[in-house]
């Protein structure tokens, strides 16, 4: 699992710095180049993340709490676990890349908010991937599936759009969005789950 996690901050790091052109060209036109009457739309969709993703996992702990259904209770707990590790790695990664904003690095480009903490790697999007990879592993249905992962891709595009993130940033959030589910999962069949039948785990 160290050797895991030490390839995985080595690859962002050789990202960060072989990618840098193609990460200030792509975002000078995505964020530079924005239609800024999408602004605020891209911000709603940026606030309603967190909201969206406990939510989710709220919604499932107290539905199945009210009707004394265990399966939508584990399920709601899977996904609020999920969300705590993507938040735990993700904020782990900040601080041990430490790349800066893009806007302070870069003065041509037009942001619409600035936030603190650093850049990399984007943890809006590793939520968003986070939430969208458990919903669809739990109902793997096309009508839940893209609905999740189309929301996931727009609180990406909406960080690079409101110019608070590099492309590889959102890439980077978006695969460590779903490794966290993954890994979770992983966790929850090992320490939880050893002696209950459920096809979904």
């Amino acid at each position: 699992m160290n050797k895991i996690v030490f390839s995985f901050i080595l690859c962002l790091l050789q990202i960060s710095i072989v990618a840098q052109d193609f990460d200030v060209n792509a975002l000078r036109k995505i964020n530079v180049q924005r239609n800024k009457n999408l602004d605020k739309a891209f911000l709603q969709i940026t606030d309603a993340n967190n909201y969206v993703n406990f939510g989710t996992a709220g919604g499932f702990i107290t539905l199945g709490l009210v009707k004394k259904n265990k399966e939508l209770t584990k399920q709601g707990l899977l996904l609020f676990s999920t969300q705590i590790t993507a938040a735990i790695f993700t904020q782990s990664l900040k601080h041990i890349i430490k790349r800066d904003r893009p806007y302070d690095q870069h003065p041509f480009l037009d942001p619409y908010l600035k936030e603190s903490g650093y850049s990399m790697p984007s943890g809006h999007t590793s939520a968003a991937f986070a939430n969208a990879a458990a919903i669809s592993y739990l109902y793997p249905k096309w009508y839940v599936v893209a609905p999740a992962f189309t929301y996931a891709s727009l609180v990406g595009y909406s960080r690079m759009h409101l110019g608070v993130h590099y492309p590889t940033d959102v890439i980077a959030g978006a695969a460590l969005g779903v490794g966290s589910f993954y890994l979770t999962k992983f966790l929850w069949k090992k320490l939880f789950l050893k002696k209950i039948e459920n096809k979904k785990f």
